[in-house]
């Protein structure tokens, strides 16, 4: 059986934060949402 998918929606007031946000969690969701 594989593991299920880690997703997460950002909602960050800017570009530049949500981009540091997405550099911090790269590693451990599979799916990123930003917008």
């Amino acid at each position: 059986m594989s593991l299920p998918m880690l997703q997460v929606a950002l909602d960050n007031q800017t570009m530049d934060s949500a981009y540091e946000t997405t550099r911090l969690i790269a590693e451990e969701v599979d799916i990123i949402e930003v917008g």
